[in-house]
């Protein structure tokens, strides 16, 4: 289980990831002003700027912090900074994300 920390700027769709990260057996953690420095991973919208300026201090701060971007829009070149694990373009099965945590979390994870 992983502490995973959710930088989502659309309430309902935060809601979902919540629920889909609990399911799949982490807990989900709300980020408001600062990814925690105990997450074991980060779910960032990259399209939203002040969550983007989140995870890039977080990455800064822990260059081996996984990050998965799940994002309305397509995969930029301008995110080789940010360096994520996975990029997921919405909408995208659940499973997926819970695939993209597991992957990056590592092999102590169980696969769902």
């Amino acid at each position: 289980m992983g502490r995973i920390a959710v930088l989502e700027p659309a309430a309902e769709v935060r809601e979902l990831f919540v629920l889909v990260i609990a399911r799949g057996g982490h807990e989900p953690v709300l980020v408001s002003d600062a990814v925690p420095a105990d997450a074991d991973a980060v779910v960032v919208e990259p399209a939203s700027e002040p969550h983007l300026t989140l995870a890039l201090e977080a990455r800064r701060a822990r260059p081996e912090l996984p990050i998965v971007c799940v994002s309305i829009l397509p995969r930029d070149a301008t995110l080789p900074e940010l360096a994520p694990h996975a990029y997921l373009v919405k909408p995208f099965p659940a499973a997926e994300l819970i695939r993209a945590l597991h992957s990056a979390l590592g092999p102590s994870e169980p696969p769902t």
